[in-house]
């Protein structure tokens, strides 16, 4: 199989509301240092939902404005593209509109005079870091969950109605013990072994420690205890009315 395949695209204003150019789902989606710059958050979520496939992650990194060093990371932040100054919670709360939460961090980040940024995540101070980190996976479609349980449930139901309707006979099919069967319209006892067919109307008697299992139709299993005699019935075949 071939491996996994990167590709990368700009994010300008008007994201939410454009479809992404590429073609095909996704596993993964990451924006580091995105999602702040973007002016309409509201259809993000779903236009990403969309591109991935089930169960795939969005995975993301954002400045955040809150917490003990909220009002520093305000006075020090003088970048002009950035379009949302918010909260960890407001991008936990957004995000799960589309995705489940699967883990979250905090990052301190330090930008080095020479260039480049010391990234240093925290689980345990996440209510404090400056941005977080955030690896969220695509909700299953509750319909889609829903009508697959109902079809799965409805066709369970219509296989046990067939298989009543077109079973005729009992079949043994476990048999640990000693019984025997009284055909219909016969006086003698005749002994049950596995395979033996059962019709509607025998009588079937059990005996010390005996375990009897008849398989009716498909799906349907009649399980015959020590000591029991009983009567097997198939439902009744109503006569057609001649019209």
């Amino acid at each position: 199989m071939p491996g996994p395949q990167a590709r990368s695209g700009s994010a300008p204003d008007g994201i939410g509301r454009r479809k992404t150019p590429f073609k095909g789902a996704f596993d993964i989606i990451v924006a580091f240092d995105v999602l702040e710059h973007i002016m309409e958050l509201e259809t993000i979520p779903e236009n990403i939902a969309s591109k991935l496939n089930p169960g795939g992650y969005f995975i993301f990194v954002v400045p955040v404005y809150d917490g003990p060093t909220g009002p520093i990371i305000r006075k020090l932040d003088h970048d002009t593209t950035h379009r949302h100054k918010r909260s960890r919670f407001f991008w936990l709360a957004w995000v799960s509109s589309h995705f489940t939460v699967c883990q979250w961090q905090g990052v301190f980040r330090y930008l080095f005079p020479f260039g480049g940024y010391l990234h240093v995540p925290t689980k345990l101070l996440r209510r404090m870091a400056p941005a977080i980190a955030v690896v969220a996976r695509k909700k299953h479609s509750e319909l889609k969950t829903a009508m697959k349980r109902f079809l799965i449930d409805l066709s369970a139901f219509l296989l046990c109605v067939m298989s009543v309707s077109w079973a005729q006979t009992f079949e043994v099919i476990s048999l640990d013990g000693s019984a025997k069967v009284q055909r219909v319209q016969k006086k003698d006892m005749e002994n049950l072994s596995i395979g033996s067919q059962l019709h509607d109307n025998d009588i079937v008697e059990s005996f010390f420690q005996t375990k009897c299992v008849l398989r009716f139709g498909k799906v349907n299993i009649v399980i015959i205890g020590s000591n029991s005699k009983i009567l097997l019935n198939i439902r009744e075949k109503r006569p057609r009315r001649a019209r």
